[in-house]
């Protein structure tokens, strides 16, 4: 039966019929062998040329349905690195807005503080010395007079007024926060 299955494969080779590695699998392959045997039943008049075909048709389709397995667990391992990947974009797009809004919060708390402290400031300067005791003591009338006369060419000079500080103290304490909690995530990512 090996002469035979030697003897058609080399004529399949010649017409062309198989590839090299067919032609080699036919000649040495003991699965091959083995699935002949089951096929004739190892009876030699029932091997033929259609029976070498009909092996080479298995193999060919086992090794297809083999890929196709392995395409499915790629496939899956695929899909699942995909679901983790869009959960860490979700999550990190959460961290980021939840990081905004912190910053903003702050940014706001910080600029409000400074804008009543300035109101306050401001207010005693320009009120100490007049509806107080205080006007009796010189160098706290100079004091105000030297803080009013500041505030005054400040406001004139540099167009310097409480809530442009307080806006461009939001948008500073906004950023820098927002850069800190950006950096304290990023260190976290990174650790783990």
């Amino acid at each position: 039966m090996l002469k035979k299955l030697v003897k058609i494969a080399t004529k399949l080779k010649a017409d062309h019929k198989v590839t090299d590695d067919e032609y080699y699998l036919l000649r040495a392959s003991p699965v091959v062998h083995e699935m002949l045997g089951e096929k004739t039943l190892g009876d030699p008049d029932a091997f033929s040329a259609s029976t070498v075909d009909e092996v080479l048709s298995e193999i060919q389709q086992k090794a297809r349905s083999k890929e196709f397995e392995r395409y499915k667990v790629e496939r899956d391992e695929h899909q699942q690195t995909q679901l983790k990947l869009t959960a860490s974009k979700l999550e990190k797009a959460q961290l980021a807005g939840r990081s905004v809004e912190i910053s903003e919060t702050v940014a706001r708390l910080v600029a409000a503080g400074l804008f009543a402290l300035l109101l306050a400031a401001g207010a005693a300067i320009v009120v100490a010395p007049f509806f107080t005791s205080l006007v009796e003591r010189p160098i706290v009338k100079v004091l105000c007079v030297i803080g009013g006369v500041i505030m005054g060419l400040a406001g004139f000079g540099y167009e310097l007024n409480f809530r442009d500080m307080r806006d461009r103290m939001r948008t500073s304490v906004k950023t820098a926060v927002l850069a800190w909690l950006t950096e304290t995530h990023s260190k976290r990512d990174s650790a783990d």
